[in-house]
């Protein structure tokens, strides 16, 4: 007979190795859209001349992203990690 726990434990032994790797990514400067909100500052690793970015808003996998450069850009976040500014570089 199957334990009924077991497959709950499979999921949050899933869920932990997922937010682990975010922890990883949040401190190499990336940061998965999952887990940005608005107001946050971010760069593009690809264009960096964009400047600085706020996050407008996160639906689904797209991000809005206002850039001082290059105006409000819509990104796919699954595809771009963005990199978190902190407020020493901003």
């Amino acid at each position: 007979m199957a334990n009924p726990g077991c497959d709950h434990r499979s999921q949050v032994r899933n869920c932990v190795s997922s937010l682990l790797c975010e922890a990883r990514g949040v401190k190499s400067g990336t940061m998965s859209h999952h887990l940005l909100i608005p107001g946050m500052l971010v760069r593009h690793p690809q264009y960096p001349e964009w400047g600085i970015g706020q996050v407008q808003s996160c639906i689904g996998e797209m991000v809005t992203v206002s850039f001082v450069e290059m105006g409000k850009q819509v990104i796919n976040g699954s595809k771009i990690s963005l990199v978190i500014v902190h407020n020493d570089e901003a």
